[in-house]
């Protein structure tokens, strides 16, 4: 029996294994972004992509604020 605290062999390739997907499930959208914004800039231009910014804003913030109820 373990003492109380210790991780055992098993708990501990999880906890790596989790770490990792974590890990990658915070830098692949990085960098599809670093990819994706400057050809976004070149084909939109400035202004439009501008507002496409404005409304990934947006939407980022009406995000936040959704508490998950559903209006009936």
């Amino acid at each position: 029996m373990n003492p109380p605290g210790a991780v055992s062999a098993g708990q501990e390739r999880s906890l790596v294994g989790n770490t990792l997907w974590n890990l990658a499930g915070t830098l692949l959208p990085l960098l599809v972004g670093l990819v994706a914004v400057p050809l976004l800039l070149r084909s939109l231009g400035i202004e439009r992509f501008g507002m496409l910014s404005l409304i990934w804003m947006l939407t980022g913030y009406f995000g936040l604020l959704d508490s998950g109820s559903v209006a009936r």
